[in-house]
């Protein structure tokens, strides 16, 4: 019980906060400046018995108990050790006249007639002390027994209702050897109480040795009734408007959440064990420590909070701290001997940025007390209903971590006559908070930090971790008070190593060989070995070197050279493969063109990597069209007759350009992110080395090749003498056809983007792909429910999850993924070549556990972007790591490394967002809509329905003009790919803005059902539709579903759609078709659809129908 006050002397011992309050009131009456000083009206002393209203604590208290009786959070207590002849019946004696002398002790709590909570004093309550004799039994015994002991004294919970809200237990450690462990509830008590009754117990123990039975002192100048009632009626007076009315205007409207990582993820309950980790600060430097306040007019308490602050700013970034800082609330002496939850808190925030000087933070925060001081009396309850936080994070509403400075905590406790005695904290109970920082004195002169913390969602390395920082960041104060903050080093050597060790891969992989040349030599080697198939055709290892060779010098005569684009327009086809490696053998880079583009925006990308040459086909060649000046070659009508079948010998070297991918862009344009030949040859070489692809192996080529996936499905197989097996186009988006060609070909390896990976284990027939031996996930986060459906249902695959930005070669980091039990995922490590950064805004690195911002350096990273000098600029900067000159890439992803040494994905650091795999700027879907005449604003953002992530728009409409979603969604589509089409839009008169006159995303109201475009509602009908309804429900997320609502307009995608097939094919019994929901997307047409259905067909069946639909509706990855 290491409480702080003494309160036999208790004026000598305030601690620095309150003798810092005491002193700006005692100035106040000579400062005409100073606010009104508050009412000192005395609180009276009553004599009325029965029901008594509560404070303001004790109704938070009591809120708190009502939501779960069970949580330990706010038991207050401890234990005493005492050594020597303990006077057993004397201290049994002492604490029954203990709960006689304060009310409090005796008091319980029941619902008044509105639900509110009253309080009622007991006339007599009788606490027994149980005794508990552990001596004569053995160690092991012994510990047991006291550790169950203890347990059962600190986690049983207390019954507001009946009372006692003292308890204890006495046990008897040996001879002359015993303890005493209480525990009370915060609801009748709080440190001062603590501190009061350890002073009280001891004098009346004192007294009762003696046969007196004399008070431990004077009778209590007021009863906590009497203070309640008082309090109530002084919020409603001038002071308590005075206070609310400074912390609403010191806190505003918007309340931040402190975004500190944790190990694990938080539950919604947030109901969390303790656990805690003490730092000693060594006596010289708490003394410099406190010289330091002096310089700066402050106190030791000013000092220790500034640098917690600062290192909460460090670790989140986030440039308002928010901090609890409990007050004793006993402003008026009458309730200095009065046991009860006097104890108030305020809110103590700082403002900073990374060029903050450590001393103004100090300052800042000495200013800042000494103004909350001045307003502690204002009940922290009454603050929240005023400033009505948002309760969505799982803790507290207005902070997160708190912050209490005990003062002199270990102060000797004297006064028990023939006994030595001490302290004994007891740490079972549960956590009030994510983390808290209790700082005490202690008597050498050094300061004790005690960070208690959430133990399931905080590693011990973590805090212990975090303590050392803490440590540095006081160092600093006193060392370089003019340091910013952003230039503090908070890692020592240990931890550079460490991060050095995990984020940079030094191997290499030779010479880079162009991936054509190590094809060329596979066909050298097994000509008539089967390298490609698609459908029912077949190439060997010679024919498609020949036609790719065929095709090379036929572009070379074209005046294709190294550094020249040619642009490649042809759906996935024997053809495709040939076009790809045939530009690739005349030196040129490819730049893909997804023929299900939008004209513009093939257009746009035809006109910026300025092409002279397209390959096409002849079924497409008709339906695309071209920007005037560019020759469109018909590859699969040309006649190769004539052409050289040899290899072509072109000069390339590591830096010349392999192909060019193009990605969303912020202006509305996208972008084309320019990839190496020596980048690509590292990433193929790593995989083979890390994967061993073999010739017996077949790899299923599935991916769209406008994503950079795809590059390795091309080529790392033929580069090993692997067969290819290249699926339909369509193929991809339909699980039931990708389980026939993996049956039918024996694949050992393919690629799934996760959102598409749980389509295909939503599959029925998976478990019979039992030739898979590696599966590949990159794209997006990869939800660990995917990972663990795969390892329960294709035990024969091993599942990897890869991480890499098209500004880098495909991939850059790797993780094998096994069922470690993590509710996340990792990325992994750097692959070979790569160097991976976690850093803050001003470029350091973060601690392990601590968010940043990935930073990859190495021969992985593209050129740039193309015809984009400044913003490859921008993305592409100075390696502060590399005294050489290297360049890193900003990712724009936020991350950490975990406690295994891995990196964990966390999300998007802009409004970039990825949908089904899809890297997409949200800035590019609201430049076209602000294109349509109607609109006004527009704002884009991603939501969660369904376990996926949809697109949302919100606008708002020229004057005098209607929005129609229909009309728009279809203009969309013909400028911008089906995934970048928003699934709701949401029309509203204006969009919230901000103070600074920029748009509140946090103000945009919840999509709901889908904006000004939804039907009417009418509830469904008959149990068909009852039924369609609640499967709608559950995959869209949605509550409330009605029979005209549509599914699309609901927000549905096609991937939701097929988890819509697969609940009506298991819940209704009914065959239903992909094809079928975009057919009927009406829920009562759909549900008419279904009961009309005759015969079921089997699953896998009613799967194979969904082509027209997914073709039209998404490009997947």
């Amino acid at each position: 019980m290491n409480q702080s006050k003494d309160l036999s002397a208790r004026r000598a011992q305030l601690s620095p906060a309150q003798l810092e309050m005491l002193q700006r009131r005692l100035k106040r009456d000579g400062n005409a400046g100073a606010p009104p000083a508050p009412s000192r009206d005395a609180i009276a002393r009553g004599t009325d018995h029965g029901a008594a209203p509560v404070s303001f604590a004790q109704q938070g208290q009591w809120f708190l108990w009502q939501l779960d009786a069970g949580n330990t959070a706010y038991h207050v207590g401890g234990g005493l050790g005492f050594s020597g002849p303990l006077n057993v019946a004397a201290l049994q004696e002492a604490v029954q006249a203990l709960t006689m002398r304060h009310d409090t002790l005796r008091t319980v709590f029941r619902a008044g007639a509105q639900g509110l909570p009253e309080q009622f004093v007991e006339a007599g309550s009788r606490i027994e002390i149980p005794f508990v004799d552990l001596a004569g039994l053995d160690a092991t015994a012994r510990d047991a027994r006291y550790r169950e002991t203890v347990l059962q004294v600190c986690r049983t919970p207390f019954d507001l209702t009946t009372g006692p809200l003292l308890r204890g237990t006495l046990l008897k450690m040996g001879p002359d050897d015993h303890q005493l462990l209480l525990m009370m509830h915060h609801i009748g008590s709080d440190a001062w109480s603590v501190e009061l009754i350890l002073d009280e117990l001891a004098r009346l123990y004192a007294l009762r040795c003696e046969g007196s039975q004399a008070p431990a002192g004077p009778e209590p100048e007021i009863r906590y009734i009497d203070f309640a009632r008082w309090q109530r009626q002084w919020l409603e007076g001038e002071e308590g408007a005075r206070q609310l009315a400074y912390w609403q205007q010191r806190l505003g409207h918007g309340q931040p959440v402190l975004d500190l990582a944790t190990d694990r993820p938080r539950s919604a309950g947030a109901n969390y064990s303790a656990a805690q980790h003490a730092l000693d600060i060594p006596a010289q430097l708490a003394g410099e420590l406190k010289r330091q306040a002096r310089t700066q007019g402050g106190t030791l308490f000013m000092v220790l909070l500034a640098a917690f602050q600062a290192l909460l700013f460090r670790y989140t970034g986030q440039c308002e701290v928010r901090v609890g800082v409990p007050v004793a609330g006993r402003s008026r002496p009458e309730t200095a001997g009065v046991v009860g939850a006097f104890i108030n808190t305020v809110v103590m925030d700082a403002r900073m940025d990374a060029r903050m000087p450590l001393g103004d933070l100090l300052a800042q925060v000495r200013e800042t007390a000494i103004e909350a001081q001045a307003h502690q009396e204002l009940p922290f309850e009454q603050l929240v209903q005023a400033l009505r936080p948002d309760r969505g994070h799982a803790g507290a509403s207005l902070f997160q971590v708190m912050f209490n400075h005990l003062g002199e905590g270990d102060r000797p406790l004297r006064g028990w006559p023939g006994l030595q005695v001490r302290r004994i904290d007891l740490e079972e109970r549960a956590a009030p908070f994510e983390l808290t920082l209790e700082t005490i004195e202690r008597a050498d002169g050094g300061i004790r930090a005690a960070f208690r913390y959430a133990a399931e969602l905080f590693e011990p390395g973590t805090i212990e971790r975090l303590a050392g920082h803490y440590r540095r960041v006081l160092e600093a104060l006193v060392a370089q008070p003019t340091l910013a903050l952003g230039d503090l080093d908070l890692l020592g050597d240990v931890e550079h190593a460490q991060l050095a060790q995990w984020g940079v891969n030094a191997a290499h992989h030779g010479e880079p060989v162009p991936v054509h040349r190590l094809i060329e030599r596979q066909a050298a080697a097994q000509p008539d070995a089967v390298a490609l198939v698609f459908g029912e055709q077949t190439l060997s290892y010679l024919e498609l070197n020949r036609r790719a060779n065929q095709l090379a010098h036929r572009l070379i005569a074209e005046g294709v050279r190294p550094e020249a684009k040619v642009g490649v327009a042809l759906e996935r086809s024997i053809e495709l493969v040939v076009a790809l490696i045939g530009v690739m053998k005349a030196g040129g880079a490819y730049v893909p063109l997804d023929p299900e583009y939008p004209a513009d925006r093939l257009a746009h990308m035809t006109e910026d990597s300025e092409l002279s040459l397209v390959l096409t086909q002849g079924h497409l060649h008709e339906r695309l069209s071209w920007p005037a000046g560019v020759a469109v070659w018909t590859i699969d009508a040309m006649d190769f007759a004539g052409c050289a079948e040899t290899d072509p010998v072109v000069a390339l070297h590591a830096e010349n350009l392999a192909y060019v991918i193009y990605t969303s862009g912020s202006t509305g344009k996208p972008k084309g992110a320019a990839n190496r030949h020596g980048a690509l040859h590292n990433r193929l070489a790593w995989m083979q080395q890390a994967y061993g692809l073999g010739p017996e192996d077949t790899v299923l080529q599935k991916t769209p090749f406008s994503f950079d996936v795809s590059v390795w499905e091309f080529f790392w197989p033929l580069m090993q003498g692997a067969r290819l097996v290249v699926a339909r186009p369509g193929d991809h988006r339909e699980p039931a056809r990708l389980v026939e060609l993996i049956r039918r070909h024996e694949v050992s390896t393919l690629h799934f983007v996760p959102s598409m990976l749980q389509a295909f284990l939503a599959h029925e027939g998976v478990e019979a792909c039992t030739s898979l031996r590696r599966i590949v996930c990159s794209g997006e986060a990869l939800p660990a429910e995917a990972q663990n459906g795969v390892h329960a249902r294709l035990s024969g695959a091993t599942l990897y999850n890869l991480y890499g930005p098209t500004e880098a070669a495909i991939d850059v980091t790797h993780w094998t993924c096994r069922n470690d039990g993590r509710s996340q995922v990792a990325i992994g490590r750097p692959i070979s070549g790569i160097r991976t950064y976690v850093l803050d805004a001003s470029l350091n690195l973060v601690p392990p556990g601590v968010a940043g911002e990935l930073y990859l350096g190495g021969v992985g990273l593209a050129r740039g972007y193309v015809k984009r000098a400044g913003l490859t600029a921008e993305r592409f900067v100075a390696d502060p790591f590399d005294a050489k000159g290297g360049r890193l890439y900003r990712t724009g992803d936020l991350v950490r490394w975990n406690a295994q040494g891995q990196l964990d994905y966390l999300g998007r650091l802009d409004h970039q967002v990825k949908i089904r795999g899809f890297r997409i700027e949200l800035g590019e879907i609201e430049a076209q809509l602000l294109a349509q005449p109607e609109v006004r604003e527009a704002v884009v953002v991603a939501r969660e329905r369904g376990g996926a992530a949809i697109l949302v728009a919100y606008l708002s409409a020229q004057a005098g003009q209607a929005i129609d979603t229909a009309q728009l969604r279809t203009r969309l589509g013909r400028v911008l790919p089906d995934h970048m089409v928003p699934g709701v839009i949401v029309t509203l008169a204006s969009l919230p803005l901000n103070a600074n006159g920029k748009v509140d995303r946090k103000a945009l109201p919840d999509p709901g059902r889908g904006g000004s475009s939804e039907a009417a509602h009418e509830a469904p009908e008959g149990d068909t539709e009852v039924a369609l309804a609640a499967i709608w429900a559950e995959v869209l997320g949605i509550g409330r579903i009605g029979r005209n609502d549509h599914f699309f307009e609901l927000g549905g995608h096609s991937l939701m759609s097929m988890q819509v097939v697969a609940r009506v094919q298991a819940g209704l019994h009914s065959d239903l078709a992909v094809k079928d929901i975009f057919q009927h997307p009406v829920l009562r047409d759909m549900a008419a659809l279904i009961a009309e259905a005759g015969a079921r067909k089997p699953h896998a069946q009613s799967l194979l129908d969904i082509d027209a639909f997914i073709d039209a509706m998404e490009e997947t990855t």
